[in-house]
């Protein structure tokens, strides 16, 4: 599994639009491109800076994607740029160990 870290400077008040955005763009990934999913966080400290990570079978797929999705995930993608002051790619990396569980609902289990 690969995983890839990105970093998301947001426009001033642009939060909601941002987080719907990246949702349905994240959606369209998933669908068309084959992610395994991403998780989307919000530093402490700023209220304009997000940290998303996703997830892929291999660095190969995630460099195979395509710039642009088909619509409607495409609206939703330019959407989301719309909201970037900036965008960038912190890491790649391979997953060694995991030991991340899920109900589903996003909360971890012991």
């Amino acid at each position: 599994m690969f995983t890839v870290i990105y970093r998301f400077e947001i426009k001033p008040g642009m939060d909601a639009e941002f987080r719907n955005s990246w949702l349905e763009t994240t959606k369209g990934i998933y669908q068309y491109y084959g992610s395994l999913g991403s998780r989307l966080h919000r530093e402490v400290e700023t209220s304009f800076v997000y940290l998303g990570y996703a997830q892929w079978p291999s660095r190969d797929s995630w460099k195979s994607m395509k710039k642009d999705l088909p619509e409607p995930y495409f609206f939703h993608q330019k959407k989301m740029r719309n909201c970037l002051l900036s965008v960038e790619v912190l890491h790649e990396m391979d997953v060694v160990d995991d030991w991340l569980q899920s109900d589903g609902n996003g909360t971890l289990n012991d």
